[in-house]
């Protein structure tokens, strides 16, 4: 079976709901704007810079540069698909 990428906002909101957090709850925790947290996890092809990355990571308890790695791999897989379709 093919494992599917999953892209940044993906990511971003799957780790949000098992927390149990609104987006606006998250944008609180991390000090940033709720339509940040909503333009994340709904809009393809826009990356975190990297102090909303540390924001998050941060929010999340989670080592600092976790987050980044996630956009990174996201960024990688997104341009070997247009790669592979020739765009």
């Amino acid at each position: 079976m093919e494992q599917r990428h999953l892209r940044t906002g993906e990511v971003l909101r799957r780790m949000r709901q098992i927390r149990g957090w609104s987006q606006l709850e998250l944008a609180n925790r991390a000090g940033l704007g709720y339509a940040t947290i909503a333009n994340l996890e709904t809009k393809e092809g826009r990356d975190p810079s990297v102090t909303t990355c540390k924001k998050l990571d941060s929010a999340f308890g989670l080592l600092e540069g976790t987050f980044r790695r996630f956009v990174v791999r996201d960024r990688r897989e997104r341009a070997l698909m247009e790669v592979d379709i020739g765009r």
